[in-house]
């Protein structure tokens, strides 16, 4: 299912662990060395700055997990 974090997500997030590609990361900020959605695995990029809004979504978009800031 869903990993909701009610802070900052650092580490490794594994969700939609039995394959569900709806499944999706939510935290207040998604700073993680490696997210992992169903089959799927990304690791975010090293440099540029960040804007911070209320919370992001990491999620499957096409082939691909992106990650969107809501505010």
């Amino acid at each position: 299912g869903d990993v909701i974090v009610f802070g900052r997500l650092r580490g490794i997030a594994h969700a939609g662990a039995r394959g569900d590609r709806g499944a999706r990361i939510w935290a207040m900020s998604i700073e993680p060395s490696q997210v992992r959605i169903a089959d799927l695995v990304a690791v975010p990029p090293r440099e540029g700055d960040r804007k911070h809004g209320r919370f992001e979504v990491a999620e499957i978009q096409g082939e691909a997990i992106q990650v969107t800031t809501l505010q």
